[in-house]
């Protein structure tokens, strides 16, 4: 068995000592310029990715604008981002009308978060904002299906 072993090890050796001097042959580097496919090398799309950065930016930067519409409704400073994830992850209803769509989120359990969320919505709903199909979207809180 430990001679099994030894010569098992022995061979793995000479195997390793053999591709160390074939790495050694090696060059260091290799100049791209003689490669025969060299063309097929894509020039990298940058237009994507700025489109990506510009799209990233203004998310951030909307989610930023309103949050900081919650600051002036809402005390406590420390909270008033996971207000704004509290607010737009509240389960509600959805009705379609004629020339609107209404959405009517679940209130608030905390008055000062509540109130803070009947505002937010009063905000959006001064935007004027039409969703795809050309219907008005209304936002509003209330406790029962509409």
């Amino acid at each position: 068995m430990k001679a099994c072993l030894e010569s098992g090890i022995s061979q793995l050796e000479a195997e390793l000592t053999k591709l160390l001097n074939e790495k050694k042959q090696l060059p260091e580097k290799v100049d791209v310029s003689t490669l025969e496919d060299y063309n097929s090398f894509k020039k990298i799309d940058n237009e994507g990715k700025n489109l990506f950065d510009f799209v990233t930016a203004s998310l951030w930067n909307a989610r930023k604008d309103m949050t900081d519409w919650l600051l002036c409704h809402y005390p406590n400073e420390n909270e008033y981002v996971d207000l704004f994830y509290a607010i737009t992850q509240s389960h509600g209803w959805i009705k379609s009308e004629a020339d609107r769509v209404v959405v009517r989120l679940e209130p608030l359990q905390q008055p000062s978060r509540r109130k803070a969320q009947e505002q937010f919505c009063k905000r959006l709903n001064a935007l004027s904002a039409y969703i795809p199909i050309g219907k008005i979207l209304q936002i509003e809180v209330g406790s029962s299906p509409i």
